[in-house]
């Protein structure tokens, strides 16, 4: 099965072509995990597999910094490559098995998941401690006024640019779900409340449609699932900064 393969960079480009023949993948994947979990040298696959499944670890990497979580890199990229390297070692491969790299990898996304739910629960508990420990009054922190407003008065220009709202309805959404004042108020008496709301129901109906429209083109240029992308990528892409 290697003889096509001259050199362990060959072997790396067949496996990270789109498409291929997925049967031959299988039966060297699953030798070359047989060999890794029964040979003595088996640090040397050790070494190899990492680079063997360098896009898999890089999308896994990718969605968890997506997710706005105040980690380490590099702490983040070698517990995906210990788990990786675990799930081989561990991994039963079975005489006939298709998808085994899709397999090896979902394995490693759910350690991951519950390796970050236990180090939030963790950074959680630090917190409550030290809190515990300070007997000093909180600082008071003021809710934001004015900067909020402008934020949201920024982003809701561009969907007027884009033709997704009209200024009528930026007015609406801004007063209503920003400034927090009663939709009756902003609709001048109660023969226009109506009308106002199935207006405002509108606006926010088309903002959820372009938004999400965004997601998938976003999705499709990044070779990713369209759950894999946030919303708050999506309004950092809109607004050309970062999302506070």
């Amino acid at each position: 099965m290697l003889s096509p393969f001259p050199t362990p960079f060959f072997l790396i480009d067949f496996f990270h072509k789109q498409a291929g023949d997925y049967v031959t993948r299988d039966s060297i994947l699953s030798c070359l995990i047989n060999e890794y979990q029964g040979c003595d040298l088996y640090h040397l696959l050790g070494a190899f597999f990492p680079v063997l499944f360098t896009p898999a670890i890089v999308r896994i990497y990718s969605r968890i910094k997506r997710a706005s979580l105040n980690m380490n890199s590099d702490e983040v990229l070698n517990q995906i490559c210990l788990f990786l390297l675990e799930t081989l070692k561990s991994k039963e491969i079975a005489e006939v098995e298709e998808k085994v790299a899709s397999r090896i990898i979902g394995r490693v996304k759910n350690l991951m998941r519950s390796w970050i739910n236990q180090k939030l629960k963790d950074e959680e508990k630090c917190v409550e401690l030290s809190e515990e420990k300070d007997y000093h009054p909180l600082p008071v922190i003021e809710k934001p006024g004015l900067p909020d407003l402008e934020e949201a008065e920024s982003f809701l220009n561009l969907l007027v640019k884009a033709g997704v709202i009209t200024e009528t309805d930026k007015l609406i959404i801004l007063g209503s779900k920003i400034a927090k004042r009663p939709l009756r108020e902003i609709a001048g008496g109660p023969e226009n409340y109506q009308r106002i709301k199935k207006r405002r129901q509108r606006a926010i109906h088309a903002m959820e449609q372009y938004l999400e429209r965004k997601r998938r083109r976003y999705a499709t240029k990044a070779g990713l699932e369209k759950d894999e992308v946030s919303l708050a990528e999506i309004l950092k892409g809109i607004l050309g900064r970062d999302i506070h």
